[in-house]
């Protein structure tokens, strides 16, 4: 019960609007928790794919993207070399763009920022990475974006 400035008293008043503001809340945050929850299996693969990367793991790599085995082993330890130079890198988004959920990682060559665009794909029941990243580089404050294509 509430009272208003004339000392009548009310009923309900002010505790069903708090308890709107809280339910209101409350779903919110549910909302924001299920969003940012949506892309972890994606994000956990790529994350897979760098560590499999800094150690050599030709395997695992393969496992996560079973195009690399369509590659000479020359090729899948050059690809190995060049995704082990991200070194330190942070996740900064995941978005949905057709059948790919695209995870991209920022990280810095030198004073150069760069990005990374990884694309994961469900196949079957699995979700597998795709070879068709997208590097995108800010060079003194222009930014360049291309693909690098799939290979054979």
């Amino acid at each position: 019960m509430s009272a208003d400035r004339r000392g009548v008293v009310r009923k309900g008043g002010f505790s069903a609007l708090s308890l709107l503001v809280g339910f209101s809340c409350a779903c919110v945050f549910s909302s924001l928790i299920s969003c940012s929850s949506t892309f972890n299996k994606q994000e956990s693969l790529v994350r897979n794919l760098l560590e499999a990367a800094g150690k050599q793991d030709v395997g695992t790599a393969i496992k996560l993207m079973p195009r690399m085995s369509l590659l000479p082993a020359e090729q899948q330890k050059r690809a190995l070399d060049n995704l082990s130079r991200v070194g330190a890198y942070k996740i900064t988004g995941s978005r949905k763009e057709g059948d790919a959920v695209l995870v991209t990682i920022e990280y810095h060559q030198g004073s150069n920022a760069m990005s990374l665009i990884i694309p994961v794909r469900k196949e079957g029941e699995s979700w597998i990475i795709g070879d068709d990243f997208r590097v995108r580089r800010s060079l003194q404050g222009e930014t360049i974006e291309r693909s690098v294509p799939p290979q054979p």
